[in-house]
């Protein structure tokens, strides 16, 4: 256990690092296809383009982990340094949302690293507001937290619930069922702030197969807090998305909330005409 703590610390500092702190957080369950009662690990990743670190459990960092499905809400159970970070299991068939919920995390970035996170994350209106207060050569201070989730079917209930909400900050959910898509279907996907629609947001998607890792498709929400996205091959899809606002906060000027969504289509992609049996 102490080996477990010592290697979650360090890639904790390595995570809170200013340069990484654009890098994505979500999550990857032992299966997103369980049988009901399964056992489910639930590993947290930190990185880029999909491909991560796992960042080992930590209580101080979080405010709500849970499972939301047919039977209710439950706790991702885990100790301290466990890695995975949380273990579940689907009590009755359907789809279950897990979701991650961290608390704040107060940062400092020079003017120039500061301005080219914002110009990379697409926050060209906060680059515009700093521009107008006199504010580009100011060091950003920043409080950020995580606000992730995933999917996972249970059983062969179908893929009731897909659209299931647990009322996260910041939340993606998809808007049509992503588990009935073939190759070259557009499936929009909502996100909430606290709630309610967020327009004008960068979201960005990408799937992976094995190691392979697609290019990220970007786009941004409409005026319903919807965007869409083409899904390519059967694979495991991560969405990720940030909002940033001014904060209240003696110890930062804006504060940011980071969102993802993980999940895994399985459909065949093209359909055929059966044969002939004449």
């Amino acid at each position: 256990m102490k080996t477990q703590l010592l290697a979650g610390s360090a890639c904790i500092v390595a995570f809170a690092a200013a340069p990484a702190r654009s890098h994505d957080l979500w999550l990857e369950p032992s299966t997103f296809s369980a049988k009901v009662n399964e056992l489910i690990h639930v590993s947290i990743r930190v990185g880029e383009h999909f491909k991560g670190e796992p960042v080992p459990r930590d209580p101080a960092r979080i405010e709500r982990f849970v499972m939301l499905g047919p039977e209710g809400e439950r706790p991702v159970a885990g100790k301290e340094g466990d890695e995975p970070a949380g273990m579940t299991r689907a009590g009755q068939a359907g789809v279950h949302a897990i979701g991650y919920v961290t608390y704040g995390v107060h940062l400092e970035l020079e003017a120039e690293k500061f301005e080219s996170y914002l110009k990379e994350k697409g926050f060209d209106r906060i680059i515009e507001e700093r521009a107008r207060l006199g504010e580009s050569k100011k060091a950003g201070r920043e409080e950020y937290s995580r606000s992730v989730k995933s999917l996972v079917r249970a059983g062969d209930a179908g893929a009731d619930g897909f659209d299931r909400a647990l009322g996260l900050p910041l939340e993606l959910a998809p808007v049509q069922n992503p588990f009935a898509v073939k190759t070259g279907d557009k499936i929009a996907f909502k996100l909430l702030l606290n709630g309610k629609p967020l327009a004008g947001a960068l979201v960005d998607a990408m799937s992976k197969r094995g190691e392979s890792t697609t290019p990220p498709q970007s786009a941004r929400t409409d005026e319903r807090g919807e965007v869409a996205f083409t899904l390519g091959e059967p694979g495991t899809w991560l969405l990720c998305a940030v909002h940033m606002e001014r904060s209240t906060s003696e110890k930062a000027e804006w504060r940011s909330t980071w969102t993802s969504l993980t999940f895994e289509t399985s459909v065949p992609s093209a359909t055929t005409t059966p044969p002939s049996r004449d």
